[in-house]
């Protein structure tokens, strides 16, 4: 009787088995989309080689929101995750997931003709006789759209691609993004850190997903899951050290390292690697790593302790600062010799256990006193100094030579650095958590230098709650300065925390109350085509402000606006023109009031003086705001001049 063995695999990932297999366990992973349902669909084939006997699929995700079977063939499901083939035809899986429910990725969405989601991992076991197979992964979209065996984006899209080494790199791109989006910039990135080192997970290709950015949660700038990342397209920048792809590369090559006491170490790791890919990839200078990885934020944080971990970002900001202490520890007892890498790569100790992690520094730098240093800054409330050397921060295969020599500093003003404007005031924040309207824009004043050594260009954003709500760019040469004004129009209410370069407000937009219009007077005898003037007495009964639009209207058709700004209790009579289009009996509206207005044609007439219509009133009367101003608009010919 032939041997029988058990293989068990993860897809994405390749069981190996003996030099002599020969044969191959192919899974065909195919993505859809329906646009009605707004639902993506993954079917799985599996062709399986004469020499399997039997094989179980397991979809972990299933069960969960949003992820149903839709169809099988040829497989027996044994339970609410798995499935079994003991032979026949080859087997067929078939499954649905809706973006809004998933819960796998943070990144899913659909709009309209397009959408973006993780797809289920299924988990293969299965027996053979000789050779073990070599698992082989294939995708591909059904329609417009690109797909791997972790993701799925539908919709147009362009597609960029290059090799470093066996590896090969893809950056998705939607095509509304592709003239914002510096694509080339993102492979070089990829293909670099690809090459540097010999990583934690090696893949033989890699893909990254930039997605628009009204998608993406707030905060969030990308996400990796196994050899695919997303990015929000307002993070998808690489010109700085820390940059968001590099970031998400880094967990691509690392991984997670586990929960409890080590939960701190996966997005240390992803944001001190991230700084360290982009440092070497060009993609900043040393002074501006050195600036950002010795941030002292939640230097007081103990990083051992989950709860802090989960209620902050101390993971990011400490533990990145704490690995490039021991980072350069290690390099420096080891002359060179050994890395955190190497610590990081080692598959003796288990780093989800803490004390494991502190034997596998001792073991790789040889320096027993390191166990206490990790003690004293990863269990305790300090933080390292850092030495000033470039040479111990390359990857290894870098050298300082890779390092950019353009490098930028950005200063705000004194404060208060950020102000807000809008239609009826212009000045400074001066409240540590302000109040402004909707509509008013919160800007700032930044000067940039060019501290390095070439000339340069450098793009300044604003974060508006962690994305990136506008931008500035400059060009300078080698020392020079320039001082530019960056600003943002809040168009909802809410707080938020607007950031450029290390200083932020919190802000809260309110709703502002709408002006009421009381009346409306003009010229008693209009000419069709002619210039009419309109005197609108408008009014603020409410307690706030009162900012907005009054649009007017002849015959239901809007000929003008005025914009108006009333402090609460305050009137004020808006004078402007307007052309009627047309002879006879034409209604006039504006806001909620009405007047009739009789049109004569331009060969009769007579001077009549200037009297009231007769008003209706609409649905009532709605509120108005601050100092009066009014806007010259063109519609239809209309003027408006504010009435002193």
């Amino acid at each position: 009787m032939a041997l029988c063995c058990l293989c068990v695999v993860a897809l994405g990932l390749v069981a190996t088995g003996s030099a002599a297999a020969t044969s191959e366990l192919v899974v065909e992973t195919t993505g859809s989309y329906d646009a009605e349902t707004k639902t993506f669909t993954g079917t799985y084939e599996y062709d399986l080689p004469s020499n399997v006997r039997e094989l179980t699929v397991q979809f972990d995700e299933l069960g969960t929101d949003g992820i149903a079977v839709s169809d099988t063939a040829n497989l027996k499901q044994v339970d609410d995750t798995t499935f079994e083939w003991t032979g026949g035809s080859d087997p067929v899986i078939e499954l649905d997931v809706d973006p809004s429910r998933s819960q796998i990725g943070a990144g899913n969405y659909a709009d309209g003709e397009t959408g973006f989601i993780m797809t289920p991992s299924p988990r293969l076991s299965w027996t053979y006789t000789g050779s073990n197979p070599t698992v082989v992964n294939r995708a591909s979209f059904d329609g417009t759209g690109h797909a791997t065996t972790r993701a799925m984006y539908a919709g147009e899209h362009a597609h960029h691609t290059d090799a470093a080494g066996t590896m090969v790199a893809s950056v998705i791109v939607p095509a509304e993004l592709e003239s914002e989006i510096d694509a080339e910039a993102q492979l070089s990135q990829a293909t670099a850190a690809a090459e540097f080192a010999e990583w934690r997970l090696q893949h033989d290709r890699l893909t990254l997903y930039v997605l628009p950015g009204e998608h993406t949660p707030q905060r969030q700038g990308g996400q990796a899951i196994g050899n695919v990342a997303w990015v929000a397209s307002d993070s998808a920048a690489v010109d700085t050290v820390d940059n968001v792809p590099a970031h998400e590369l880094a967990h691509i090559f690392l991984g997670s390292f586990g929960d409890d006491e080590m939960l701190w170490l996966t997005e240390a790791t992803g944001e001190y690697y991230g700084y360290l890919i982009a440092l070497n990839s060009g993609q900043g200078t040393f002074d501006e790593f050195y600036d950002t990885v010795t941030d002292e934020r939640y230097e007081d944080a103990i990083l051992t302790d989950p709860a802090v971990v989960s209620q902050s970002t101390a993971d990011y900001q400490k533990g990145a600062h704490v690995l490039a202490g021991l980072d350069a520890a290690i390099r420096t007892e080891t002359d060179g010799e050994s890395t955190l890498l190497d610590v990081l790569t080692q598959e003796t100790y288990d780093l989800e256990d803490y004390d494991e992690f502190k034997a596998a520094v001792v073991d790789v730098s040889g320096e027993p006193a390191l166990a206490a240093w990790i003690d004293q800054y990863v269990d305790g409330e300090e933080t390292p100094a850092i030495p000033d050397d470039e040479s111990l921060f390359t990857l290894p295969g870098s050298t300082t030579d890779e390092f950019t020599k353009v490098g930028f500093a950005t200063e705000l003003g004194p404060s208060p650095q950020f102000s807000v404007s809008g239609l009826h005031r212009d000045l400074p924040l001066r409240d540590s958590e302000p109040t402004v309207w909707v509509g008013e824009r919160v800007s700032t004043t930044a000067t940039i230098e060019n501290v390095g050594s070439e000339d340069g260009a450098h793009t300044i954003p604003m974060l508006v709650d962690g994305h990136i709500a506008a931008t500035e760019t400059v060009h300078l040469e080698a020392g020079e300065t320039a001082t530019v004004t960056i600003g943002h129009n809040l168009t909802s209410s809410g707080t938020y925390e607007l950031a450029v370069a290390d200083e932020s407000i919190t802000v809260t937009a309110r709703d502002p109350a709408s002006p009421q219009v009381d009346s409306i007077t003009a010229d008693i005898d209009p000419v069709r085509g002619v210039e009419t003037p309109l005197e609108i007495p408008v009014s603020n009964p409410a307690n706030r402000t009162a900012i907005g639009t009054v649009p007017i209207e002849a015959d239901g058709e809007q000929v003008g606006e005025v914009r108006v700004a009333l402090e609460s209790g305050e009137q004020r009579t808006v004078r402007t023109e307007i052309v009627p289009p047309t002879a006879g009996e034409v209604t006039i509206t504006a806001g909620a009031v009405s007047a009739e207005l009789t049109v004569r044609e331009p060969d009769t007439g007579s001077d009549t003086p200037e009297q009231v219509l007769d008003s209706m009133p609409g649905f009532g009367g709605v509120t108005a705001s601050s100092v009066i101003v009014l806007v010259v608009l063109a519609f239809a010919g209309v003027h408006a001049v504010q009435r002193r």
